[in-house]
């Protein structure tokens, strides 16, 4: 007994596992298959679609592990629809088990913010068939004998790979021609709108919807919050919507923009991300601050833009 104490005392204490993420909070979400009942490795199409907030971003936990099914074609995309976001991962499995199998449970890592969670998306059940008819009983199962050896005519295709590496140089020639064209057409085209020009548009329809006074006034501060982040990495080349209010008062500060004022964004940020995350109400005030400093981003640009470089008189 003394021998098997002394063993503990000097065994390693276990390590202690890390704490598991807190579940996500989606709006909602489905996992449909296309099939309910599969033969033994007949593909069939497996959708996950999860329905969430803008500032979240769904992805899956590392490579699925789904046996007895076999995943291909793992495909997963993010699409913006009105106030909300939508992420659908689709993939083709195949079933290698007769019966009733469950789909195991996908899991997907939720970042939002200084927020990370986890979501666990159970899966349906399919069934899996044999090739044959269980119905029937082995001796009624007609079998056929071995077939005897055939003769097997080994073709040449020279001639065909000569067409293919001439049809080859004629494609290659086509699209060299297509890129010629394309890159005329594009120096010939209109260019596309100014980001203030787009910004103003978007302000100019945001009033029009008049959100503030549908009691919509969160939606309005949320929109015009993204408005003002595509039109900031649209001047500087920042990756605006990305980045944090804190990551990208640093990169502005470190860069200075003369069409950016610093502490008037800093402000309509805190005052925008409390809306967003802290689920603070936004009420007509909050509204016609968002609004004003809009218009003011707008003038400030506008003036900026103005005012004719340094060393352009003197080259006229």
């Amino acid at each position: 007994m003394i021998g098997l104490f002394c063993l503990l005392l000097l065994a390693p204490a276990a390590a202690p596992q890390p704490d598991a993420l807190p579940p996500a909070e989606p709006l909602g979400f489905q996992a449909r298959a296309d099939r309910s009942s599969v033969r033994l490795g007949q593909p069939f199409g497996y959708t996950v679609e999860i329905r969430h907030r803008p500032e979240e971003r769904y992805a899956l936990h590392g490579q699925p592990a789904l046996a007895p099914f076999r995943a291909d074609l793992v495909r997963c995309r993010r699409e913006l629809v009105k106030s909300e976001a939508v992420t659908t991962c689709t993939m083709q499995l195949a079933l290698f088990a007769l019966g009733p199998v469950e789909v195991p449970e996908l899991t997907f890592d939720v970042e939002g913010g200084s927020r990370r969670a986890q979501l666990a998306v159970p899966g349906p059940r399919i069934t899996g068939v044999g090739v044959l008819d269980p119905a029937r009983s082995p001796d009624a199962i007609p079998l056929r004998d071995i077939a005897p050896p055939v003769a097997l005519f080994v073709p040449s295709y020279r001639l065909l790979w000569w067409a293919a590496g001439i049809a080859g140089a004629v494609a290659l020639a086509l699209l060299a021609a297509r890129l010629v064209r394309r890159a005329v057409h594009r120096r010939s085209r209109v260019p596309e709108i100014s980001p203030r020009e787009r910004l103003a548009r978007r302000l100019e329809a945001l009033e029009a919807e008049r959100l503030a006074l549908s009691g919509r006034g969160a939606e309005l501060v949320a929109r015009l919050s993204e408005a003002v982040r595509e039109y900031l990495g649209a001047v500087t080349d920042l990756n605006a919507l990305d980045l944090t209010s804190a990551e990208l008062l640093a990169a502005l500060s470190a860069a200075p923009d003369p069409r950016v004022d610093l502490q008037g964004l800093e402000r309509f940020l805190a005052s925008s991300d409390l809306v967003k995350f802290a689920r603070q109400p936004a009420g007509s005030q909050e509204c016609a601050a968002a609004l004003e400093y809009v218009r003011g981003l707008l003038s400030r640009a506008a003036a900026c833009e103005a005012v004719p470089p340094a060393g352009a008189g003197e080259a006229a």
